[in-house]
């Protein structure tokens, strides 16, 4: 998976865990848990794929706005400049 799409894949975990806790207020304690799970469960593709393809550093969060790796300077995406 490239960090992309990792990033792309935690902030929808994210938001749906989030918005599933919200919904435990109408429809009970259950899906709070839930949530909650959803929630750090988009954390596994942040840890295991946000990382540079040429140093293996782990990215930053909003390295998609600047696609280059803070630590070693190449493209996120694999390209040479």
């Amino acid at each position: 998976m490239k960090p992309e799409q990792a990033q792309r894949l935690r902030d929808i975990l994210l938001m749906l865990g989030v918005l599933i806790m919200f919904s435990s207020y109408l429809f009970g304690e259950t899906l709070l848990w839930v949530g909650i799970i959803v929630t750090f469960s988009g954390l596994i593709p942040h840890f295991l794929y946000n990382k540079c393809p040429h140093c293996g550093h782990q990215l930053r969060p909003w390295t998609h706005k600047a696609p280059y790796c803070p630590f070693c300077g190449k493209r996120v995406d694999g390209w040479a400049e």
